[in-house]
């Protein structure tokens, strides 16, 4: 009995390998009908390779590698040549009017005294949403401020908005970063009344 287990297990592997060799055999055929073009896929992999998928904006000649040779230049690592140009330009390029962080009242560095107010951004995919918020720094209440879109006028109205609904003694000063969307940041000093070190 135990002899012809053995011989009914033998059997059934063979039978097993033997499909296996017959669906080997039929892809096999079916590959060679196929023929893989190896020629073929070579050139189209050597092409891909050559012409990037997508156009490279940093290319010599245009104005975007000369500000980044020039920033390079003047001692500027990659990483703070992208942020500059991210910022719309360089840090220390003042904007009219604009008072520098380094003027500002030292109660607002030490955050002793509530009413300073820090603002920022959150932007969607694309720019095509965005909100605001303000963090008042001694006590690390945060506001945010509906923007409509993410220009300088949308942050006007966005930010003088909530900042008038404050009280006038518990909104003393506003640091901003050198952002595009607060290019208006003297407008915002009118009509908030807020002093602004950037």
């Amino acid at each position: 009995m135990l002899h012809g287990k053995k011989l009914q297990s033998i059997a059934s592997f063979d039978a097993m390998a033997g499909a296996a060799r017959q669906h080997l055999v039929a892809l096999d055929d079916r590959l060679w009908r196929e023929r893989y073009r190896f020629d073929a896929a070579h050139k189209r992999a050597h092409t891909c390779t050559i012409k990037p998928r997508v156009e490279r904006r940093l290319r010599p000649g245009t104005t975007l590698w000369d500000s980044v040779m020039h920033y390079l230049k003047a001692g500027y690592s990659p990483e703070q040549v992208t942020g500059t140009l991210a910022r719309g330009g360089d840090r220390h390029g003042r904007r009219p009017g604009m008072v520098s962080i380094h003027d500002r009242p030292p109660e607002i560095e030490e955050r002793l005294i509530p009413g300073h107010w820090k603002d920022d951004f959150i932007k969607g995919a694309h720019n095509r949403s965005s909100a605001g918020t303000l963090v008042e720094w001694a006590m690390l209440f945060t506001v945010p401020a509906k923007m409509e879109n993410a220009t300088a006028e949308a942050t006007l109205t966005g930010f003088s908005h909530v900042l008038n609904r404050i009280d006038a003694q518990k909104r003393l000063s506003l640091t901003y970063d050198h952002d595009r969307e607060m290019a208006a940041h003297q407008r915002l000093t009118e009509v908030t009344g807020l002093q602004m070190p950037s």
